[in-house]
């Protein structure tokens, strides 16, 4: 009989939100990172195969609290862990950020999920006689980090006193923005802020 061996992936650039639920569940883990080349793409797309009623928007917005649905149906049966966590890594340019926005409500907090940075053009020379950094191999280098990925059990981490300290200065603050702001798509915004400045404190430390 045929073996099937399946694939362990702790990344992928393209898949449906039901792929997702699959790929934790196959590989055992509450995680799954997506890189996506073209961010416009994933936004621009979504419906795609639930007849425009834009599902996949819903699904990530509980997957940034944590919560990942578990999946019902006729031919495949019940997958999904419940619990686990996306992260999204793209890039886009400007110009298309305001299409990108008109894709959603600004009460949704869609947006408000996501961290944009801008980086900025440089100029960059190549050396035209030294090809040693064309030739590398980061093969072994690479799958030696992804299999340290799958090994990492779970772990718990907790602040300082001091830090704890810090962070619940600065969170009292942004609840404060979020009962006097008038917006409320700015309040989304100071709400979400709140959440990322908890997740910057505990992992920084750890980078």
């Amino acid at each position: 009989f045929p073996v099937t061996i399946r694939r362990q992936a702790a990344y992928v650039s393209d898949a449906t939100t039901e792929a997702v639920v699959n790929l934790m569940e196959q590989n055992n883990q509450s995680a799954v990172f997506l890189v996506i080349d073209e961010f416009a793409s994933m936004i621009l797309n979504r419906g795609k195969y639930s007849k425009g009623l834009n599902s996949d928007a819903q699904f990530y917005n509980s997957a940034y609290s944590g919560q990942i649905p578990v999946v019902a149906r006729k031919t495949t049966g019940i997958s999904g862990c419940g619990t686990g966590g996306v992260s999204i890594l793209g890039g886009t340019q400007p110009a298309l950020l305001q299409q990108l926005f008109s894709k959603s409500s600004p009460e949704s907090g869609e947006w408000a999920r996501y961290c944009f940075s801008y980086i900025p053009s440089v100029i960059r020379t190549i050396d035209c006689e030294d090809d040693s950094d064309v030739l590398v191999d980061f093969s072994e280098y690479l799958a030696d980090v992804y299999q340290k990925i799958f090994d990492y059990g779970a772990k718990k981490y907790s602040l300082s006193k001091e830090a704890y300290r810090l962070w619940a200065t600065k969170s009292n603050e942004f609840n404060q923005k979020v009962a006097t702001c008038p917006q409320p798509y700015l309040q989304h915004v100071y709400s979400k802020a709140n959440e990322i400045l908890g997740r910057f404190a505990l992992v920084l430390p750890l980078s």
